[in-house]
């Protein structure tokens, strides 16, 4: 589990394999193989993954 944080940058996440939530702004999402998520600058988020979840971002 990571706890709730924020960026000062835009990020944009995929994921590749596995399951679990995405809290975006205190509103949960069900996380699966080729999810995306686009976050915007200041936006509170929190993964709460299985142990097999994988995946990759991009800050920009």
């Amino acid at each position: 589990m990571i706890l709730p944080h924020r960026h000062s940058f835009y990020q944009l996440l995929y994921i590749s394999s596995g399951a679990g939530r995405h809290v975006i702004d205190f509103e949960q999402y069900d996380v699966e193989q080729g999810s995306i998520y686009f976050l915007a600058p200041r936006q509170v988020h929190q993964w709460l993954f299985d142990h097999s979840t994988q995946g990759s971002g991009r800050p920009f």
